[in-house]
């Protein structure tokens, strides 16, 4: 049975699509310090930059001077945000006070920041052209050398939704950013239902700030990020 895909893009530039795991192109993110990919993300920090990756760590060059950059979205306080790598940024911000797009009209952006404040935009598109709703979705982080369920080591991993509704949304965490260390520590994201406005699509959209912190020194690239939903 087909269920449909599941797309991670640069929410900067959405119409970059990271390529599938193992494909040789740019299939992973990279969190750095103050100067970019050659730059190390202090022990006891959150990283300054953030890129699309390929394993090595390195920026792949098709993608152009700078297209390989997403937005930054750095922890301040389990509240806050700096938001840069925008045009206009950067801009240290409430969550509360990040908005994003309305969902009656995806290429309208009516506000002073909007979806492009996310480092990662997640789009499913269900098999065919079926319209449905979508429920439960969520994301966390994992060990990538062990299980769905194993935080991942040597790093802090926090996030926030950047949500169609109009503003920030965590609908297991409200108000703060949520450490989203292993499947039992997901974010969820919010319900595209008829209960939250949304009518049935064949394609659905979902925001995620992220946030990482460097626990030890070295390369620390064990680490994983999965998502999961539900539609009817």
């Amino acid at each position: 049975m087909d269920l449909g895909r599941i797309y991670y893009q640069n929410a900067r530039v959405s119409g970059i699509v990271f390529s599938q795991l193992g494909s040789g192109l740019t299939d992973h993110i990279g969190f750095f310090g103050p100067t970019g990919a050659a730059s190390a993300v202090q022990v006891g920090s959150f990283q300054d930059t953030t890129f699309m990756t390929k394993g090595d760590g390195s920026i792949a060059s098709y993608l152009g001077a700078g297209s390989g950059a997403l937005t930054n979205c750095k922890w301040t306080s389990t509240s806050g945000v700096r938001i840069s790598g925008l045009p206009r940024g950067p801009y240290n911000k409430l969550l509360s006070q990040v908005n994003v797009f309305n969902p009656a009209n995806l290429s309208t952006y009516p506000h002073f920041v909007n979806r492009s404040s996310g480092t990662l935009l997640i789009r499913y598109v269900a098999s065919g052209v079926a319209a449905v709703h979508t429920y439960n979705a969520k994301m966390w982080a994992y060990d990538a050398t062990g299980s769905l369920t194993d935080p991942p080591p040597d790093v802090t991993v926090n996030a926030f939704e950047i949500n169609a509704s109009g503003q920030w949304f965590d609908a297991s965490h409200s108000g703060v950013w949520r450490t989203i260390h292993g499947q039992g520590n997901a974010m969820f994201f919010a319900n595209h239902s008829p209960a939250n406005g949304w009518t049935a699509q064949n394609t659905h959209i979902w925001v995620a700030a992220l946030s990482i912190k460097a626990n030890s020194v070295g390369v620390l690239d064990d680490m994983n990020f999965a998502v999961s939903l539900q539609f009817a």
